[in-house]
């Protein structure tokens, strides 16, 4: 699990001491007009579901028609926030049991690496993340009975090394939040 979590933070990554992640390989797709100057509701701070909407559409349509949403924790409960004038939920995944959230039709899946929602930050991507590319050398394990041996334990040494970057940089886009 740890191993699978560190990758995780790593596909986000940065691209100078880190592999580069998604969200820099990618570009913005959007810019987030919040609140009803923006035509939305003074709610929706930092983006809403017009933005959401910008952003599925902006994504070239190769990459929109496989996409996928990434969310951070917050942004996906912010989305399950959104209501309509009626005040009834426009996300609505249901109860089902094995059910796959989905928005515009796409599936939706959370991320906790990702930013949180704030201003001016990047807590929501979609695109075809099938076109980042995880290149992993073969896990090295290392055991040692001297290492601990005045506590009588057994000492392990995991090395994991592994890149990635994604090979079409219009195959990702995220929402920058707004500023406001």
């Amino acid at each position: 699990r740890r191993i699978a979590l560190a990758t995780n933070d790593y596909m986000i990554g940065d691209g100078t001491g880190d592999p580069n992640g998604f969200m820099t390989a990618g570009s913005a797709g959007w810019t987030a007009t919040s609140g009803t100057a923006g035509g939305q509701q003074a709610s929706d701070t930092f983006w809403g579901p017009l933005d959401i909407i910008e952003l599925y559409h902006v994504l070239p349509v190769p990459w929109r028609a496989v996409g996928s949403w990434m969310m951070s924790n917050d942004a996906l409960a912010k989305v399950r926030s959104f209501r309509d004038s009626g005040g009834m939920f426009l996300f609505d995944p249901g109860l089902i049991q094995d059910f796959q959230p989905r928005i515009l039709g796409r599936p939706v899946f959370e991320n906790p690496n990702l930013e949180a929602v704030a201003s001016a930050s990047e807590s929501i991507a979609y695109g075809d993340f099938s076109q980042y590319y995880i290149r992993q050398l073969p896990l090295r394990v290392d055991v040692s009975n001297e290492y601990a041996w005045g506590s009588d334990a057994i000492a392990l040494r995991i090395i994991y090394e592994g890149d990635g970057d994604l090979m079409h940089a219009t195959a990702i886009r995220y929402i920058v939040s707004d500023d406001t």
